[in-house]
């Protein structure tokens, strides 16, 4: 398969990929490029246009799904993309540890994870989307996804 970028052989046309993956840095297309061999990662999904969401991690598929359409209308698009796509390897990195279908947090201590109120908002228009039973895991990943070197430590230790 051709990689983002490359010319596609019928009709030497660009070929067009995920959207998401043009603004990423290099260091993480290259993760997302090792995670693509083991979870499904799509780009604006139908859940992405039922839900005001930036992504979605789905359990019991383990599917990873990235808002593109939805992001790129805000400001700082770029850095939004970057976040979202750490804050949902969290979530497949919790799906990953406990293989369940259903995720489980990764057991960092609460208190070891403060927000911010921007942060704190985001948890509770997240809970709105996928209910309170996620709040320990939304956390999580809202902690984390500023974080991409802790992210790819537990994706590594859990998933690859």
């Amino acid at each position: 398969m051709p990689q983002p970028g490359t010319m596609a052989s019928a009709g030497r046309r660009p070929l067009t990929t995920m959207v998401f993956l043009e603004v990423l840095s290099d260091d993480t297309v290259a993760f997302y490029r090792r995670m693509a061999r083991h979870i499904r990662i799509r780009e604006d999904a139908p859940i992405c246009r039922q839900k005001e969401i930036y992504g979605w991690y789905d359990f019991p598929k383990s599917e990873l799904s990235i808002s593109t359409e939805r992001i790129i209308s805000r400001p700082q698009p770029h850095h939004a993309i970057e976040e979202t796509f750490w804050h949902e390897l969290v979530h497949a990195a919790q799906d990953c540890k406990h293989n369940n279908g259903e995720g489980q947090p990764l057991g960092i201590a609460k208190s070891a994870m403060p927000l911010g109120p921007v942060q704190m908002e985001s948890l509770r228009n997240s809970l709105r989307s996928s209910g309170r039973s996620g709040q320990p895991m939304e956390h999580e990943a809202l902690w984390m996804e500023t974080k991409p070197g802790k992210v790819r430590w537990v994706v590594e230790k859990y998933c690859l």
